[in-house]
């Protein structure tokens, strides 16, 4: 078990088992930016220095329309 805030938690682990790939859920956050990335993710991403897949949940309805 590891302790601390979740984005250097990650990071600590990708980089002690030598990762060359992450992948971290998101949720939506509010407005343009929650269409694409959350805030974890988005932290986790800064500090990774491999690639990073992140997936919204099979639910996820935009905040955004077409219309």
């Amino acid at each position: 078990t590891r302790n601390g805030e979740t984005p250097h938690v990650i990071a600590e682990a990708a980089r002690e088992f030598n990762a060359d790939l992450v992948i971290v859920g998101t949720v939506a956050r509010q407005g343009i930016a929650g269409i694409f990335i959350g805030n974890t993710a988005e932290t986790t991403l800064e500090l990774l220095d491999c690639d990073i897949i992140t997936l919204k949940q099979e639910n996820f309805v935009s905040p955004i329309g077409l219309e």
